[in-house]
């Protein structure tokens, strides 16, 4: 799937899960922009990385994206540094599963601010990059099982969170649709590299959900082929379900 062209932005890519959609994305032609709420010394390496896998141009910003400050600042130095985006990734997030009775205040707006509250201080800050694009996207990462209402005993806090991210999708999709972007929810269940990953007999399908076919479902969004897809959410959980 050819990306050439695409201006991309995927919060939180530094490691982990951002890193390898930046890699995929790069690999597909298009021009990365990372980000962390910091530079690491392993920054120069990945922007090499990234360059050798085909992305015709890089760039890094810096911002705690729980600050709707700094995210605006952050808006602004792409603007100029990098150039208007046509797709945003919000990958970033944070994840402590405790059980309700264990969850205090400290943790709800940990959880809240790190998920929902970074999601949507970005949506609203790029939005108006976007649309100066006449095909544009934003994928949001969700969780399984976040476009339906269910109780979770545990993971509370971060199953109201992905959930209210999904919701929050599905209102900008409504309220842009038309203009040629396109809003989606992008759900792993349990990922290869999930920090509390089951034994495979333990998942539906026998095994978790690669990095690969994350990334191969997100260049399905980004495409022209997916133009009319918008508000959706796209799991990748094999049948997999939080538990309750």
């Amino acid at each position: 799937m050819d990306l050439a062209g695409r201006r991309v932005l995927i919060t939180g890519s530094l490691v982990r899960t951002g890193r390898h959609l930046a890699l995929a994305m790069a690999r597909h032609g298009a021009a990365v922009c990372l980000h962390g709420r910091g530079a690491s010394e392993a920054l120069p390496a990945l922007l090499a990385e990234l360059e050798a896998a085909g992305a015709p141009e890089t760039h890094f910003v810096a911002a705690d994206l729980t600050d709707p400050e700094q995210v605006e600042g952050m808006a602004s130095a792409v603007e100029t540094e990098f150039g208007p985006i046509d797709s945003l990734i919000n990958n970033v997030g944070v994840y402590d599963p405790k059980p309700l009775p264990e969850i205090d205040a400290k943790h709800w707006r940990w959880t809240l601010a790190g998920n929902l509250d970074a999601t949507f201080y970005c949506a609203q800050a790029f939005v108006g990059q976007l649309l100066q694009h006449p095909r544009s996207r934003m994928v949001n990462l969700g969780y399984a099982s976040c476009d339906r209402l269910r109780p979770a005993s545990v993971g509370t806090a971060y199953q109201i969170a992905k959930t209210g991210v999904h919701l929050l999708g599905q209102s900008l999709a409504r309220t842009h649709a038309g203009t040629g972007l396109t809003v989606n929810t992008l759900s792993p269940g349990q990922l290869e590299n999930s920090i509390d990953l089951p034994s495979d007999q333990d998942l539906p399908s026998g095994r978790a959900c690669r990095l690969e076919e994350l990334g191969q479902a997100l260049m399905y969004l980004l495409s022209p082929e997916a133009d009319q897809v918008t508000g959706t959410n796209l799991e990748l959980a094999g049948a997999w379900q939080p538990r309750t």
